[in-house]
């Protein structure tokens, strides 16, 4: 996913994308790009094994101005950079009864003001745990 600078803004704050200061778009609000990419295999019936990449960037923050909203170059510093790499496992139990248990290694740089506190600089994280329904 590619956000430009000021998509998500307007001269009329009326119009523009936002709810109480909120963006109603991407998290990372304009001037962004993430990517997530997954393979995922079946080993055995009810058994799924999947490795996950996840980047996502942040560039400059700009002021819309009604004269200069053209032209403004995309990412040209970036401000907040993300990446994280997983591995995740499901196993089914029952019917609509799985076990899951996964490993994320995230890189968290830049700007944290997108990155809770526990997850800044460098994280490792293990979950385990049980989904009931689909």
């Amino acid at each position: 996913m590619r956000t430009h600078p000021l998509v998500y803004q307007h001269f009329i704050p009326a119009t523009d994308f936002y709810s109480d200061d909120f963006c109603l778009g991407s998290y990372l609000k304009d001037n962004s790009s993430e990517l997530y990419a997954e393979l995922r295999i079946r080993i055995m019936r009810g058994i799924d094994v999947c490795v996950y990449f996840n980047p996502a960037k942040h560039g400059n923050d700009y002021i819309y101005l009604e004269e200069q909203h053209y032209g403004l170059p995309f990412m040209k510093d970036v401000t907040w950079k993300f990446q994280k790499t997983g591995v995740s496992a499901d196993w089914q139990l029952m019917h609509s009864l799985l076990a899951n248990i996964s490993c994320d290694y995230g890189i968290h740089s830049g700007n944290l003001d997108y990155t809770p506190l526990i997850y800044r600089g460098t994280s490792l994280t293990f979950n385990i745990g049980f989904r009931l329904g689909l």
